[in-house]
């Protein structure tokens, strides 16, 4: 995967695991989790936008108890 991207330096993705992700960031690859409609995404990584509202976050890396509400930590 990582040759046939190598023109690429910006991976943009809703998901992916950690393997693929160590070897694609060792190949030199950035790879940004966002969340959203890919037009609004790339119209912002294309003008250099602030794209802080369309990454997606890990709902448990706070470590907490989960609430049950299906929203992550609280």
């Amino acid at each position: 995967m990582a040759d046939i991207l190598s023109d690429c330096h910006l991976i943009l993705v809703s998901g992916i695991g950690d393997a693929p992700k160590r070897v694609l960031t060792q190949q030199g690859f950035e790879i940004i989790l966002v969340n959203g409609l890919i037009h609004d995404i790339i119209h912002a990584v294309k003008n250099k936008e602030n794209i802080n509202h369309l990454l997606k976050t890990d709902p448990f890396r706070c470590n907490a108890e989960c609430s049950g509400a299906g929203m992550g930590c609280m």
